[in-house]
């Protein structure tokens, strides 16, 4: 019993990244397949980064007792600092919120006959995310554990498929990544910086859970690498003719003729609301997690909610995402870079201790 629940945090922290973007295997496409066998060592690199980033968070959480992402953030850094890089969080997750939210209502109108099938897959949505926010995310690790089986699952039986995949679209590849090792590294380092800021909320939730931070981030980085590997080596059977397609797995699964159709359909469904659970869950973290915080979170709502309508889903993959990805990169260099700071405030573990400092 024991040996499973020191795997419920590191399950939930890696459930909540697998979003419409990488189950669709579109985010896997642009950040890693493109640099062909190349792709392998970002998968490794992203992971272990990943990895390490997730017990940073977790350390962090527990120094300073925050239940929220952006309120490690409010705890770490200088009021203003702090203020500007959790409205920049919460801006990730309302996009994040905004994009699944579309995604499930899309792929609602995908299966369902009904006129009103993408405000019915909008609902259904946020409920199953909401539902998931009940009693401390408490349903998360298990229904995190099933989708994440299920996924793996699912993309290694499309790399196992040794039939052709065909693409009766057009199709254009820019080949200038295939190959390199630099592009592998920069990307997955974007890659494990914007999943490792999704999933911050989910850590700090679970951060009486996280036990020994290096230990949680060698399990997290130990499923990130299950995951993705299984993505990518899916990704590589349909070769460079998957680069500009929308849904990759959905021309992958096509090889499987109905049943591969609604496959699709239900992975994508299962990570969207996974990751609109965490983006959920980090947005109301935020709105609880002290006074100040709450006119920035109102502000990145709008924003965030506004650019997601504007760019969509695929644009958010490939523009949106990326952006942010660099947003979180330097924001959790600022964050390791008040390691002394935060071990000098918060001498100790707040988690561990009897008196916990307030919320600020």
């Amino acid at each position: 019993m024991a040996r499973t629940r020191v795997w419920r945090a590191p399950v939930a922290a890696v459930a909540v990244t697998a979003g419409a973007g990488f189950s669709s295997g579109r985010e896997v496409a642009l950040f890693f397949s493109q640099m062909g066998w190349a792709s392998w060592v970002g998968v490794l690199f992203a992971s272990a980064l990943f990895g390490a980033l997730c017990g940073l968070i977790a350390h962090f959480a527990r120094q300073t007792g925050a239940h929220s992402f952006s309120g490690v953030y409010l705890r770490a850094l200088e009021p203003r600092q702090g203020m500007v890089v959790g409205a920049m969080h919460g801006l990730l997750m309302a996009m994040t919120a905004g994009v699944m939210l579309v995604a499930c209502g899309e792929l609602a109108m995908l299966a369902l006959p009904f006129h009103n099938a993408f405000w019915m897959g909008v609902l259904f949505a946020l409920a199953g995310a909401l539902l998931l926010n009940l009693r401390g995310m408490r349903a998360l690790p298990a229904a995190g554990a099933a989708a994440l089986l299920l996924m793996a699952a699912f993309f290694l039986a499309l790399a196992a498929d040794p039939r052709d995949v065909t693409v009766h679209l057009n199709y254009e590849v820019d080949p200038e990544l295939f190959g390199s090792t630099a592009a592998a590294i920069l990307m997955g380092t974007l890659h494990a910086a914007l999943n490792a800021s999704i999933a911050g909320g989910v850590i700090a939730c679970f951060s009486g859970e996280t036990g020994q931070p290096a230990a949680f981030g060698a399990r997290c980085g130990a499923l990130m690498l299950a995951v993705l590997s299984a993505a990518n080596a899916a990704m590589a059977r349909g070769g460079e003719k998957l680069l500009a397609q929308a849904l990759p797995v959905v021309v992958l699964a096509a090889r499987w003729g109905t049943f591969g159709y609604y496959a699709c359909i239900a992975v994508m469904a299962l990570g969207s609301i996974a990751t609109l659970s965490a983006a959920v869950g980090a947005l109301i973290g935020q709105l609880d997690d002290g006074p100040r915080s709450r006119k920035a979170v109102l502000a990145v709502l709008a924003a965030g909610g506004a650019l997601a309508a504007l760019l969509g889903f695929e644009r958010a993959v490939e523009l949106g995402y990326p952006m942010l990805g660099w947003a979180s990169v330097f924001s959790l260099a600022a964050l390791a870079c008040c390691v002394d700071r935060i071990s000098h405030r918060f001498p100790t573990d707040v988690l561990n201790s009897q008196n916990p400092p307030s919320r600020s």
